[in-house]
């Protein structure tokens, strides 16, 4: 099913449907026809049709044609929309399906939308209360953000996950887009002098060019054959340089990605560099413990420090050109007047994870390893002056402001934080990342931040933070565990960084926090049931050892999945058991037998968490490519696909059958209703 215009645009001749749908708002904007443009730009069906037939970068630039037309409610709304399509867009990209879900997720605004579901004594009844009159959930609702929202649900035919709460990053924060194309951990970040492009360097072997304003991919620049390392660009803009543990540096032409010079290193993979100011030299360190100073035109060799201690993790140099600063994994920092060849020594005792410099070249700001903090030191005579201490994990990455009035930390609690130089206070945390954030960069025009993280994702927000609508339910590090009360009305949560949290579901109104005296979570999948110890292995095996608790032999071994398993459930009326592993899979198998009775195939990554409902007839599994999935546990089919803005570590059905709650490696705790089934 779909809206008025949607059935409209499906009725014409596929030809024609393609030039209506490519080409008619841009009518409508030259026209005049104002009215138009917006009615299609806030109906679901034409939103829909589009993004099938002409994909998602089109739809999102259609609202560039409205947006200079309209003002007042009309422009906020088709911006919030057109801000949710956009954050929406790299799951857009791969599963369209995924519409109804983004939306709800990044719009939903509980001030504004009040949802009541009443029915019918005789819709209890099987069968025939199918046939009698059915009471229909409603909206009371003002705007267009509201309206488009009732269109999705009422089109909606096939079962779903509706959020009852904002879940997913908004159109209100900070973050703008998300960009995915790269296989592995982003390493390294920089951005144009002119700030119109990215370039990223990934432990999947590649380099990516990026179009900042759009988050389009422009290029794939292809070459190392390990895994790169880091990224400068010179200050002319026009070449990219890049450092590998295959043991070089290339330079690569940005405007059309041929790769100009191979610069081979004889000390080892290159771990970390920088680029002086005005562009003339690289300075590279590697796992050797060598420093050395390449002539960017030439490629040759200009100088050699060497006999460090440890791998050179972190390198920074001062915007005067003067010093270079530089700190190992054993805890050296070092400042080396390059053109004197003086080098001053002192020692952190801790890993050096991160380094920049002040804009008066007089500071450095470094991160260390264990304590978590971050230290300031004075260059010129190499004490420190300030520890900034209590974060929530270490800090992986720094970065500053062109003007050098604030810096950026990523943290391995994968958030990122916004400092102010001159005051050593904290301005805001950006959440978001499903993993360590181990890149960022910032714009020179200072409005944009774009960060990389061990998600193998790279995001960019806005620096001058927005003033959110509503909050979303989240912890500050990654959600481990969440159980649901036999009442149905709360939800307990628990974090890596040992926070317990009690959650009203309807309203996600936090009741309480609670602080454990551990921080580590117990996450062993081993059960017993039924006198049966069911125990998975440690190892890559994948397999499930059955044993006798009364004696501890061994029944069986569950043989068929191919790498670890992570997730076990029992079903206790016909005797099953459920499994989720790493071989991105679920298994059903018959307790009484030992055997495999069928293979669940449809996620991309491990499968982290399995839960049943309590008419056994129905599994959610939770995985690392984001997604939560609903099963038919009788045939296998999946019924119904959410995908979260980061890998899902737990989740939990309410007795009710309809309650959905999951967490996520962000920290965000996502609250779902099941509909439709």
């Amino acid at each position: 099913m779909t809206t008025e215009l949607g059935v409209w645009l499906q009725a014409q001749p596929s030809e024609n449907r393609l030039h209506l749908l490519r080409h008619l708002p841009s009518y409508f904007a030259k026209g005049g026809k104002v009215g138009r443009l917006v009615a299609w730009l806030t109906d679901f069906g034409f939103l829909e049709e589009k993004l099938e037939a002409v994909g998602i970068a089109a739809l999102i630039d259609d609202y560039d044609l409205a947006l200079p037309l309209v003002s007042g409610e009309e422009h906020q709304t088709l911006k919030l929309i057109q801000g949710a399509l956009r954050l929406s867009a790299h799951v857009l990209q791969k599963d369209k399906t995924q519409l109804i879900y983004q939306l709800w997720g990044r719009l939903l605004n509980p001030e504004k939308m009040r949802w009541y579901s009443y029915e019918y004594f005789w819709q209890k009844i099987p069968k025939l209360g199918r046939l009698l009159p059915q009471y229909q959930t409603g909206i009371n609702t003002g705007i267009n953000v509201e309206q488009l929202l009732r269109q999705a649900q009422e089109q909606l035919s096939r079962p779903w996950f509706r959020p009852l709460l904002p879940c997913l990053d908004s159109p209100h924060g900070a973050l703008i887009c998300t960009l995915t194309g790269h296989r592995s951990v982003i390493s390294a970040i920089a951005i144009t002098p002119d700030g119109q492009k990215a370039v990223s360097s990934s432990w999947d072997k590649t380099l990516k060019i990026w179009d900042i304003s759009t988050g389009q991919e422009i290029k794939t620049l292809s070459g190392h054959t390990k895994l790169v390392t880091s990224v400068v660009i010179t200050s002319n803009g026009k070449q990219v340089i890049s450092s590998s543990r295959d043991k070089t540096l290339r330079i690569w032409d940005i405007s059309n990605g041929q790769e100009l010079n191979t610069l081979a290193c004889p000390g080892g993979s290159i771990m970390t560099m920088a680029i002086t100011p005005d562009g003339k030299y690289i300075i590279s360190g590697s796992e050797q413990g060598n420093l050395i100073i390449w002539e960017v035109a030439t490629g040759k060799k200009v100088g050699l420090f060497s006999g460090y201690l440890g791998a050179i993790e972190a390198i920074s140099i001062t915007p005067d050109g003067k010093y270079v600063v530089f700190g190992s994994d054993e805890g050296e920092l070092m400042i080396l007047d390059w053109k004197q060849q003086k080098v001053k020594t002192l020692y952190v005792y801790l890993g050096i994870k991160a380094i920049t410099t002040t804009l008066d070249s007089q500071y450095v700001f470094l991160s260390t390893s264990l304590d978590n903090s971050l230290k300031i030191y004075e260059i010129a005579s190499g004490k420190q002056i300030y520890n900034i201490s209590g974060h929530n994990g270490e800090i992986q990455s720094l970065s500053k402001t062109l003007d050098g009035k604030y810096i950026v930390s990523g943290y391995q609690d994968n958030t990122i934080k916004l400092w102010e130089v001159r005051t050593k206070k904290e301005i805001s945390t950006f959440f978001g990342h499903g993993g360590v954030v181990t890149a960022l960069a910032i714009t020179p025009d200072l409005k944009y931040v774009v960060s990389g993280s061990e998600d193998t994702t790279i995001k960019i927000w806005q620096l001058n933070t927005v003033q959110k609508s509503y909050t979303i339910a989240r912890h500050n590090s990654s959600v481990r565990e969440v159980s649901i009360t036999k009442n149905g009305r709360q939800v307990l949560s628990r974090s890596e960084d040992g926070i317990l949290k009690l959650w009203e579901i309807n309203t996600g109104k936090k009741i309480r926090t609670y602080v454990e005296s551990s921080k580590k979570i117990d996450t062993s999948s081993t059960i017993i049931f039924n006198n049966k110890w069911l125990i998975p292995s440690l190892d890559d095996s994948g397999s499930i050892e059955v044993f006798d608790v009364t004696n501890y032999n061994r029944f069986y071994i569950l043989s068929g999945h191919t790498d670890k398993v992570n997730s076990l459930k029992t079903i206790p009326i016909s005797q099953q058991l459920i499994s989720g592993s790493n071989d991105t899979t679920l298994k059903l198998w018959d307790l009484n037998t030992g055997k495999e009775i069928h293979t669940f195939s449809g996620h991309s990554k491990a499968v982290i968490v399995v839960e049943i409902s309590s008419d056994e007839k129905l599994v959610i599994s939770g995985s690392e490519d984001n997604t939560l999935k609903l099963w038919n546990l009788a045939t296998g089919a999946m019924l119904a696909n959410f995908t979260a803005d980061a890998p899902i570590t737990c989740c939990a059905i309410a007795p009710n059958g309809r309650s959905v709650v999951a967490g996520d490696s962000s920290g965000r705790v996502h609250f779902l209703s099941l509909e439709g089934v």
